[in-house]
C-alpha cells in the first residue's frame, strides 16, 4: 500500500519528538560537565539539563551552579541561578560565523544576566576579538566577585545594557557603548600604593560610556543621594593604546562632596589628607583634572595624583 507524503513526515516528526522526550540527559549531562571541566577547569552542577526550541536551539538547566577556577580571576568564584539557557546560532553569514549566548534567570542572590558573544576569533587557545552584548536585570554585583575576598566585595545592584566590539590586540579599536545604572554601589577598602581608601558608599550611579576612534568617552558620569559618603561626577575620556597601559586618562572634571562624617572617621584619614593637599579650598569639596598615563598610575600612584582644577 502506497503510504502518502504527509504520513512519512508526521511519522519521522513523531519518530523525532518522542526520541528527544525519552533520550537520556541525565547521562549526556555528566559527559558535558565532564568535558568542560577538563578543558577549562570550570565545574558545572545541575539539577536537570533539556533542550530548548525557542528561538536558536540550545541546552536548558535548572539549579544550576557554576563555579570559576582561580587562575581565571584570581580566586574561587561560585555563581547560582535556578536557570540557564545556552545556544549556539548564526552570528554572520560573510564569513561564516557562530554566534554564542548565555542567559542566567533568577540569580541565587538576585537579579537576571543575559550574555551575547559574535564574530570571535581566536588564535590557538587565545581569544584574538570578539563582538559581546549584554543585557542585566538587577543584578546584585557581590556575586560577581569584582573584590579580593567573598566579604571584601563591590556590592550594589546593578541595571544597565551595552554591545561592545573588540579587538583585544589592540585596544583602541575598540567601539560600542554601555548604560549603567547601580544602587547602593559600594567599594571595598583598597590600598593605593600607601593611600588607604576605607570602604564607600556611593549611592546611585548613573553612566553612559561611548567607545569610537579609539577613545571611551565618560559621558553623564555621575554618583551620590542622601546615603552616600562622596557625591561626585566627571567628565573626560580614555584614549585608548594598544592595551591598557598603553591608555591615556583626560579627566577635564572631576568634582567630588564628602559627607562632614566620613571625612572625619579616622579610616579616611589618608585619602582626604591626599585630597587636601591638592585642593584645600573648600573642606570636603574638590574640583580636579586629572591627565595621566595609565602605565605612570600603575607604577607610582603618589607621583602621578590629579590636579586641582581652576
Amino acid at each position: 500500500m502506497k503510504r502518502s507524503t504527509s504520513t512519512i513526515l508526521i511519522c519521522v516528526a513523531l519518530f523525532l519528538f518522542f526520541f528527544v522526550a525519552r533520550f537520556p540527559f541525565q547521562n549526556l549531562r555528566g559527559f558535558i560537565f565532564t568535558t568542560i571541566y577538563k578543558q577549562t577547569g570550570v565545574l558545572v552542577v545541575s539539577e536537570d539539563m533539556y533542550l530548548t526550541f525557542f528561538g536558536w536551539p540550545g541546552i536548558g538547566l535548572r539549579n544550576v551552579t557554576v563555579t570559576l577556577p582561580a587562575q581565571m580571576l584570581g580566586e574561587e568564584l561560585e555563581i547560582a541561578a535556578q536557570k540557564v539557557t545556552i545556544r549556539v546560532g548564526i552570528g554572520g553569514l560573510f564569513p561564516p560565523n557562530l554566534s554564542y549566548s548565555v542567559y542566567m534567570g533568577g540569580m541565587k542572590k538576585g537579579g537576571d544576566l543575559f550574555l551575547k558573544l559574535t564574530h570571535l576569533t581566536t588564535k590557538g587557545q587565545q581569544l584574538i576579538s570578539v563582538n559581546s552584548y549584554f543585557d542585566a536585570d538587577g543584578v546584585h554585583l557581590e556575586q560577581l566577585g569584582f573584590g579580593s575576598g567573598p566579604s571584601d566585595t563591590l556590592s550594589g545592584v546593578l541595571t544597565g545594557d551595552g554591545s561592545l566590539s573588540m579587538d583585544l590586540t589592540d585596544l583602541s579599536k575598540t567601539n560600542g557603548s554601555v548604560r549603567l545604572n547601580i544602587e547602593k554601589l559600594k567599594s571595598p577598602g583598597a590600598n593605593l600604593q600607601g593611600i588607604v581608601i576605607p570602604p564607600i558608599h556611593f549611592g546611585t550611579l548613573q553612566a553612559k560610556l561611548g567607545a569610537k576612534n579609539g577613545s571611551v568617552e565618560l559621558g553623564q558620569l555621575q554618583w551620590g543621594g542622601n546615603d552616600s559618603d562622596i557625591q561626585g561626577s566627571l567628565t573626560g575620556d580614555l584614549r585608548l593604546g594598544r592595551d591598557i597601559y598603553q591608555s591615556f586618562l583626560n579627566l577635564t572634571a572631576l568634582k567630588l562632596k564628602m559627607t562632614d562624617k566620613f571625612r572625619d572617621d579616622p579610616n579616611s584619614a589618608t585619602i582626604v589628607s591626599t585630597l587636601d593637599s591638592v585642593d584645600n579650598r573648600t573642606r570636603g569639596t574638590y574640583a580636579l583634572k586629572w591627565t595621566q598615563g595609565i602605565d605612570k598610575i600603575a607604577q607610582n600612584f603618589l607621583y602621578a595624583l590629579p590636579e586641582k582644577l581652576n
